[in-house]
């Protein structure tokens, strides 16, 4: 017994260690002049730190990305938690940080269990769901082994095929999370778990179950605002239909889910009210989903079997079938909705639900029961075939985080590793510098200086905001395309007060107000003494 419930927390730190093989790589051979770090070296990883060191002193963050004075608006109660228990057990922020994504991990592995034990309806439809989850893999990613064995090169697939869609557009920080993305695992485990309070409550009637979803959507409203919009919108849908006409049922049911969910947005909707750049950015933090035509080559088989099984057989046996549906529907179509922010998280859990789901169907259409019985040798050839190639794709694709987790320049994925001289030149600013303060750093730089934190120009493709023309004046300014008094004209503009250059830069002799503050290594930190930022006047700037 105590095997059996120990079994996913071994499942969880197995999963674990996979999808951070990169960063165990780069531990174990840190080449000279390099820091290993407790996670890879993505984009979404720096914005978390900066907001993870900024809660050691304050709630609300400004915007470190951008290069004006924001207003504190940025809420991140989870980075807070994260950041304070670390200080009072007396763990440095990051391995604070690896532990919590630890223990994520094994919040959405009892999460799952519990919605597969909850959704399906016997032992062998269990296993069946949770063998579908491993083939929900993008249809490129079928051409792995294949492209191994076979010059498919010369047909123009590139090696590795499906590797991007398989780490940055799954959107999923369980199964396919190389990425390690934290907060994306959060908002896996919170949908997952969201979904099976719901499963439970349409079994049992239970009020505390109905109580139970209404909190995790809460508290996943708060950490990480974007799947609420999902879990709300089909579980209403969902209850809607389960009660029919039963209206004076339905409705209460409606509104205790909504009301506990709603009020874990109402921070970010607030904060987005009286905040003019919060608004701006989220005006343009918005995901560009895939061509409706492409999106079944993104999400794989499963979904595309599971849409096709949707049309025929509509009515399914049990209300928990009834969730899965909209579930699944609302995801399918909210993701092109304009009006909701990073649409990308309502694949967050995604490829679960659709292989519970597609079970479910299989189980429930004469159609698919007619067509094994009477082609079994021809449908056990197929699956088996899909199995092996799917599963052939994730060794392959761990194989490469691996690799690129111990290269200072990676070849596909990410590095796990960074260089002494920006560490200790970021460890200098740390102790010098102002979080009200503005950094230039190059380009491919710019975004972990604001870890300091402090603000860092051009930091984020997103968050920057204007970050087109920010990148351009950044290459210019780098690359030598500015005069002196360009050059001067461009820092006093935006305020910047500290510049870190490269050895060999061509624009120091530009530089005539700067004076040089500290060199490490490759890198020297200058100083423009009177250099301030300027408020944030509106994207229309």
């Amino acid at each position: 017994m105590l095997i059996r419930r120990l079994l996913p927390l071994g499942l969880a730190l197995g999963l674990f260690t996979l999808n951070n093989l990169g960063v165990l790589s780069g531990w174990l051979a840190t080449p000279d002049g390099y820091v290993h770090m407790t996670h890879v070296n993505a984009v979404d990883n720096s914005i978390y730190e900066s907001w993870l060191r900024s809660s050691e002193s304050r709630v609300l963050h400004p915007n470190f990305q951008a290069p004006w004075l924001t207003k504190p608006a940025i809420f991140k109660p989870f980075l807070f938690l994260v950041s304070r228990l670390s200080h009072l057990a007396g763990v440095a922020l990051e391995w604070g940080w690896l532990l919590a994504h630890i223990g994520l991990y094994i919040l959405a592995t009892y999460a799952l269990l519990a919605a597969v034990k909850l959704f399906m309806k016997t032992s062998k439809e269990r296993w069946a769901a949770l063998g579908v989850m491993l083939l929900a893999i993008p249809i490129p990613s079928l051409l792995v082994l294949p492209s191994l064995v076979l010059p498919l090169d010369r047909l123009g697939i590139p090696p590795l095929p499906g590797l991007g869609f398989f780490v940055w557009y799954s959107s999923d920080g369980f199964l396919h999370g190389i990425a390690g993305s934290i907060l994306v695992t959060y908002g896996t485990a919170a949908t997952l778990a969201s979904f099976a309070f719901l499963a439970a409550y349409m079994q049992t009637e239970k009020r505390r179950y109905l109580v139970g979803a209404g909190v995790s959507v809460l508290l996943c409203g708060l950490v990480h605002p974007y799947e609420p919009f999902l879990i709300l919108a089909a579980g209403s849908l969902a209850l809607l239909i389960w009660r029919g006409t039963s209206w004076r049922r339905a409705v209460p049911e409606v509104a205790v889910l909504n009301a506990l969910g709603g009020l874990g947005i109402v921070p970010m909707a607030a904060l987005a009210l009286f905040n003019p750049w919060v608004r701006d950015a989220a005006a343009i933090t918005r995901w560009d989903p895939p061509n409706p035509f492409v999106l079944p080559v993104v999400l794989g088989v499963p979904a595309i079997l599971a849409c096709i099984l949707f049309f025929a057989r509509r009515r399914m046996a049990s209300p928990t079938d009834l969730l899965l549906q909209c579930w699944i529907a609302v995801a399918l179509i909210g993701i092109y909705l304009p009006f909701i922010p990073w649409t990308q998280h309502f694949l967050d859990g995604f490829h679960y639900g659709v292989a519970m789901l597609l079970v479910r169907q299989l189980v429930q259409t004469p159609l698919a029961e007619r067509f094994w019985t009477l082609h079994r040798k021809l449908g056990t050839a197929a699956i088996a075939t899909l199995v092996v190639v799917s599963l052939c794709a994730y060794p392959v694709y761990y194989w490469q985080s691996w690799k690129d987790g111990r290269l200072p320049t990676p070849e596909r994925l990410f590095t796990s590793l960074i260089a002494e001289d920006e560490v200790s030149t970021r460890d200098w600013l740390e102790r010098n510098a102002e979080y009200t303060d503005l950094v230039l750093a190059p380009l491919e730089k710019a975004t972990w200086f604001s870890t300091v934190p402090m603000h860092s120009f051009a930091g984020n493709r997103l968050f920057a905001i204007t970050f087109e023309e920010q990148s351009r004046l950044s290459n210019d300014f780098y690359e030598g395309r500015m005069d002196p008094e360009k050059a001067d004209q461009f820092l006093s503009e935006y305020g910047i007060r500290w510049v870190v250059l490269p050895e060999g830069s061509p624009v120091r002799a530009s530089l005539t107000r700067a004076k040089s503050r500290v060199r490490f290594g490759n890198w020297t930190t200058l100083e423009i003494e009177g250099n301030r930022m300027k408020p944030y006047l509106g994207i229309s700037r």
